[in-house]
């Protein structure tokens, strides 16, 4: 195991079980971090975990957190879904006894997820070697609210950006301004709609320039997962 450290981010943990005669390595990324939290909007404190028979929702109640566990248990703290039980049930699992691997295993742990994260790509970059994998898996998130296991082939990423729209500086009386003086709420909508159809097609020019259609293999699972 080793920490990859990166100038103004938090450490990053990387760390590799090799498997002889393996030649596929299977890289598994989760992040540690979570969201912000006020504390005042939580039953019970989200720094203290704590095990409830039922969603708060529905009137779940605490229970001691001891086997054996109900399915339909819930375990209640800041960031306890999203994402560090994934961490906690991959590491139970690797302890656990008599699972063989077929490849070459690395873990790969880091704490910017939630805020963008503004020094992956560096990371990448100078980690290049360490960090190379056939296959990247991503544990990211609480289990389907169907309880049926998913394999997911893709992830959408987000992108932020600030936005200044401009407009009149005072508020404008509709009998002498509507019409013609510009509204920024009505600007900004207009773009936004510039930008997508109603079907969800992004309308911006070059954008799909770079997307990699889907092979015949990947529309063959995807139809026969549904």
């Amino acid at each position: 195991m080793r920490l990859l450290q990166v100038a103004g981010s938090p450490l990053a943990v990387l760390a590799e079980r090799t498997t002889p005669g393996a030649s596929t390595t299977l890289m598994i990324y989760v992040h540690y971090d979570g969201q912000p939290v006020n504390a005042a909007d939580w039953a019970s404190d989200p720094w203290t975990p704590v095990l409830r028979d039922a969603p708060v929702e529905q009137g779940g109640k605490i229970i001691p957190l001891t086997a054996p566990f109900n399915p339909e248990s819930r375990l209640f703290a800041r960031s306890a879904g999203d994402d560090k039980a994934p961490i906690t049930a991959l590491l139970a699992a690797l302890d656990a006894n008599g699972i063989p691997l077929a490849v070459n295993l690395k873990l790969f742990f880091e704490g910017e997820e939630e805020a963008g994260p503004p020094h992956l790509a560096e990371r990448l970059a100078q980690y290049r070697d360490l960090l190379h994998a056939d296959l990247w898996l991503f544990c990211d998130g609480p289990v389907h609210q169907s309880r049926r296991l998913q394999l997911s082939y893709g992830v959408r990423g987000s992108y932020g950006l600030n936005l200044t729209v401009y407009g009149p500086n005072r508020p404008l009386h509709s009998g002498h301004y509507g019409n013609w003086a510009h509204n920024p709420i009505m600007r900004l909508a207009e773009l936004l709609t510039t930008m997508r159809d109603p079907a969800g097609n992004i309308l911006i020019a070059n954008y799909y320039d770079q997307v990699v259609p889907p092979s015949l293999a990947e529309l063959e699972a995807i139809a026969a997962a549904h």
